[in-house]
């Protein structure tokens, strides 16, 4: 029988309460808190940020308290929570998606995805309608961020942020002027981080978790937001995200016992398609790309126990044979 596999989900609780496949990386989260208040944590696309974020989210939100047990007691934090569990105002952000076709473009949705988090947070948590009103009385993104650390000043939040350098990746591919423009000094990204940093040295932003794909923002932001510790090329983190060893022979199991596949070469033609990356250079194992271990899994032909056909494979050159 095909197992439940959150392949493209990326919401903790969704895969939890319903009953997909979870590869715990739970741990990382109080090894998080260790390493210190402000944490960055670059990754490839498609390995797994977005729900390591979402797994903090539901863990330190006070909104989700309740929902502790069902999401989190059969697995490592669950079992061995930290001081700090359910113990937060959590404001959320994610950068994907912002149309990259103009500057006018990339602030108007800048500027949108930061004031409808703020919203959201502000009615989440009971404050009145007024002082939504009130953030969207301001122009730009870091006017919208000082008018909210104002109104919840007082409050310890923790501020989670997905897909950091989305957009910027887009735009430095295709015009170095426009990149710096908004990022360098001045721009209005760059001016957005910089009320981010004067937050937490007010105690309002008591920590702050940062995940994207590359640095390269980060270094153009370095003057004016210093706070952030990349923990990205760590050996400490090397397994956080994407799967080790261990855990793709776990998930390829079901397909060993109920097909009758050759377990070595089936890990051996895994490991060449999927392996191969590592993040520290003495770290004891390199890692899997998850997303991609779930999409084998995902389009594995369950039927006739065969792999899938290979225009469905992610091998290069693509091809349409037996498909």
């Amino acid at each position: 029988m095909k197992t439940k596999l959150p392949y493209g989900l990326s919401n903790f609780k969704d895969v939890i309460l319903g009953g997909y496949t979870y590869v715990d990386k739970t741990a990382y989260i109080a090894q998080l808190e260790d390493s210190g208040k402000y944490n960055i944590l670059l990754r490839p696309r498609r390995f797994g940020k977005s729900l390591l974020l979402s797994a903090m989210e539901y863990y330190y939100d006070s909104h989700y308290a309740a929902d502790f047990d069902s999401l989190f007691a059969e697995l490592y934090i669950g079992k061995h929570p930290t001081p700090m569990k359910s113990g937060y105002s959590v404001l959320f952000m994610e950068f994907s998606g912002i149309s990259t076709e103009s500057y006018e473009a990339v602030y108007r949705a800048f500027n949108t995805k930061v004031e409808l988090a703020l919203q959201r947070f502000l009615e989440r948590y009971g404050y009145p309608a007024s002082d939504s009103a009130s953030i969207a009385a301001y122009s730009s993104p870091h006017e919208k961020m000082e008018a909210f650390f104002k109104i919840v000043e007082g409050q310890k939040i923790l501020f989670l942020i997905d897909e950091y350098d989305h957009f910027a990746n887009s735009i430095l591919a295709d015009d170095l002027q426009q990149f710096q423009q908004i990022v360098g000094k001045g721009g209005f990204v760059r001016s957005f981080y910089e009320t981010i940093k004067t937050a937490t040295q007010r105690g309002i932003i008591d920590r702050l978790f940062i995940t994207g794909v590359t640095p390269i923002m980060l270094d153009s932001m370095t003057s004016g937001f210093n706070i952030g510790k990349n923990v990205s090329l760590t050996e400490e983190f090397n397994e956080a995200m994407g799967f080790t060893r261990a855990e793709v022979v776990s998930l390829l199991q079901p397909l060993v016992e109920n097909c009758g596949l050759d377990s070595t070469q089936l890990m051996a033609d895994v490991t060449d398609w999927y392996n191969g990356y590592r993040f520290h250079i003495n770290a004891a194992e390199t890692v899997y790309n998850a997303n991609m271990v779930l999409y084998f899994l995902d389009k594995f032909d369950y039927k006739r126990c065969a792999y899938p056909a290979k225009c469905w494979m992610p091998i290069s050159p693509p091809t349409t044979e037996n498909c």
